[in-house]
């Protein structure tokens, strides 16, 4: 069987969220984007503004809500964030997509995010980024490429 030219190309769409540390609980994840059913995402970065002043340490993991038991790091495993480490603006590449078997499914998920802290005195009051994502959706067409050659 000779298989045929595929002349449909999607253009890559991007989708981005600013975060503060007083939007999380420590160690929950929080819902940050919504995924439609036939996303995948193919890449992302963390783009750390301002270090989380905890009084211990900081950390963000990047995953979403698929499924009975969500993945709260799926595509990116727990990453310092703390202000003793981020010093500058830091951008952080997300170290696991594309994900093998990782479109969303029907009914669609969430993009989470979670930020664990150890602050014994409790005195956080700093911490922002901006969460960012690359990807692409099942079945969409953006563009044509009509060679066949």
């Amino acid at each position: 069987m000779t298989t045929e030219v595929n002349i449909n190309r999607q253009t890559v769409l991007h989708a981005q969220r600013d975060i503060s540390y007083d939007d999380f609980v420590s160690g929950t994840a929080k819902n940050l984007i919504h995924l439609q059913p036939g996303t995948r995402i193919i890449g992302g970065y963390i783009e750390v503004h301002e270090g989380w002043n905890s009084e211990t340490s900081a950390t963000i993991a990047i995953g979403d809500t698929v499924g009975s038991s969500p993945d709260v790091d799926k595509y990116h495993t727990a990453e310092d964030i703390h202000d003793g480490t981020i010093t500058a603006a830091t951008v952080i590449a997300l170290d696991h997509p594309p994900v093998a078997g990782g479109v969303i499914p029907a009914g669609g998920a969430w993009l989470t995010a979670t930020v664990t802290v150890v602050d014994a005195a409790g005195d956080l009051d700093e911490g922002s980024a901006t969460i960012h994502i690359d990807y692409i959706e099942d079945g969409r067409v953006s563009e044509y490429n009509t060679f066949r050659g």
